[in-house]
């Protein structure tokens, strides 16, 4: 009980942290509840010759050869022999199956409790009625509540996928399995620190603009600096206008009152 008690107080502590969709501006992006700023997975997408950006097997799954899933948040990549996934799942001796288009990229903005369980490994605490040895796994409920959710579908709109977007500040991003048992639900989580506040200024900011180590400019501090570059120049030149013009009015004034003339 204390245990639940405490992985729930840290998922509380997430709920201030994860920003909320207000407007959905593209298939990975959206206007936030932050002054208007904009939360982007711009920069999570696949690099380089990569098809998608995120992989996870199921780990839950008793078969010899557990389903594997690709995510890439905003362009879409080849799954089932076709250029349009952002959710695949690919089964060994099976065909792939598209199971959430990046077409049908939807957010959804929920203040609902979301629980589901995972597995923790604790010790435990020896008692005169128990020889339980240290470090077993349990299975508990853990409750977090997202704020984010990015919603697919496949072609025939019979299969839904949902990914629950949280702030983790330490990760730039984690892909996971919440739960896949249903062959026409499935639902992911992925942690990043492009999702926390903390990571949002009071300006437009879009996550693909952010380095590795966290750091970099947005759109509007480069257009700041730019601007700030051009008044400077602009002002450097007027100042020297204004010297020349002074000077050479006092060397014409100097010339009139000279005694030597």
């Amino acid at each position: 009980m204390i245990l639940k008690d405490i992985f729930f107080c840290i998922a509380l502590s997430s709920l201030v942290r994860t920003l909320r969709c207000l407007r959905q501006t593209s298939s990975c992006s959206c206007e936030t509840d932050l002054n208007g700023s904009i939360f982007s997975l711009q920069y999570l997408d696949a690099g380089g010759n990569a098809n998608y950006a995120f992989q996870v097997t199921d780990s839950s799954s008793t078969l010899e050869h557990p389903a594997t899933f690709q995510y890439n948040p905003c362009k879409a990549f080849i799954c089932s022999q076709d250029n349009s996934a952002a959710v695949c799942k690919e089964i060994w001796e099976y065909p792939d199956q598209n199971i959430g288009l990046q077409s049908t990229a939807e957010f959804q903005d929920t203040n609902d409790t979301f629980e589901y369980s995972d597995n923790y490994n604790y010790d435990l605490e020896e008692t005169d009625n128990s020889s339980t040895s240290d470090n077993e796994t349990h299975s508990i409920p853990v409750y977090i509540r997202h704020s984010i959710i990015l919603r697919y579908t496949d072609k025939s709109d019979s299969i839904t996928s949902e990914v629950f977007i949280v702030c983790q500040e330490n990760e730039r991003g984690k892909f996971s399995i919440i739960d896949v048992s249903n062959n026409s639900f499935y639902q992911f989580k992925l942690e990043t620190k492009f999702a926390c506040r903390e990571q949002m200024p009071d300006r437009i900011y879009f996550a693909n603009q952010v380095n590795e180590a966290g750091g970099g400019n947005s759109q509007g501090g480069i257009a700041s600096f730019i601007i700030l570059g051009i008044v400077l120049i602009l002002g450097f030149i007027v100042l020297v206008l204004a010297i020349f013009f002074i000077l050479k009015k006092f060397k014409i004034k100097s010339n009139r009152i000279s005694p030597f003339r």
